[in-house]
C-alpha cells in the first residue's frame, strides 16, 4: 500500500478518538471542578469552594454548549 495513503487512512482514524477524548474531558471537567469543590468544603475554606464551584459551573455551560443543549 502506498504510504502517503496508509498515512492519510491513519489520519482518519484518529479524528473521531480525537473527538472522543476532547467530549470526555469537556464532560469530565465541571464533574472535577465538583470534586474540588467538595474537598475544599471539607477543609473549611470557603473562598477556594465558591472558587471551585464557580470554575465548575463555567464549565457546565461551555460543556452544554458545545454539545449542542444550549
Amino acid at each position: 500500500m502506498n504510504r502517503f495513503l496508509l498515512q492519510g487512512f491513519l489520519l482518519l482514524a484518529l479524528i473521531p478518538i480525537g473527538l472522543l477524548i476532547g467530549y470526555g474531558f469537556l464532560v469530565m471537567g465541571p464533574i472535577i471542578c465538583w470534586g474540588f469543590a467538595i474537598n475544599a468544603y471539607r477543609a473549611n475554606n470557603d473562598k477556594e469552594l465558591y472558587f471551585w464551584l464557580f470554575i465548575g459551573l463555567i464549565g457546565f455551560f461551555i460543556a452544554l454548549y458545545v454539545l449542542g443543549i444550549l
